[in-house]
């Protein structure tokens, strides 16, 4: 879930690249669709925390109570959101910062995956 559709397209592009299977969504109306037309049968949501129609915590919610046992990698290129750390971690969510870097991507969704603490 990204809404820069640069952004989007490389980040997939990398996780494809490495083996994962990727549905890209540019906003939280369609990422409710898609994942409402495919039954909620994802691992893990990738969100960019600031979204043009809610924000990346507020998606999460809706589809955490649709799926429980998914997975989240949250993101984020503002400093701001930075402030929303504490409570990211709180709720068990790992955070990812923008720019990362490709090893910091694939590192993350892998230690998310697998249960790995962070």
């Amino acid at each position: 879930m990204e809404d820069e559709p640069g952004v989007r397209e490389l980040t997939s592009k990398i996780l494809v690249e490495n083996g994962y299977t990727v549905t890209e969504v540019p906003d939280v109306q369609e990422a409710l669709s898609v994942f409402e037309k495919e039954r909620g049968e994802f691992h893990l949501v990738l969100s960019d925390m600031v979204l043009p129609d809610q924000s990346g915590l507020e998606l999460v919610d809706q589809l955490l109570d649709r799926q429980p046992k998914l997975h989240i990698l949250l993101m984020s290129g503002y400093p701001d959101q930075k402030s929303q750390w504490t409570s990211i971690r709180k709720r068990g969510f790992r955070f990812l910062q923008k720019p990362y870097t490709l090893s910091d991507l694939l590192r993350s969704v892998k230690e998310e995956l697998s249960g790995q603490r962070h």
